[in-house]
């Protein structure tokens, strides 16, 4: 089953999601297969964790 979620709270949704995709303007800029690799990306620690 696919299921769609909009969230902009990453450390909920990567509870529950098997792939993340980070979308800025319209465009997939990455995507992820799992938790870890969302959590280490630097886009996603500048953009989304406040690193």
């Amino acid at each position: 089953m696919t299921v769609l979620m909009a969230e902009q709270n990453l450390h909920q949704a990567i509870r529950i999601a098997d792939r993340g995709y980070i979308i800025v303007r319209g465009e997939v800029v990455f995507h992820g297969h799992s938790a870890v690799e969302l959590q280490q990306n630097e886009l996603v620690k500048t953009y989304y964790l406040g690193a």
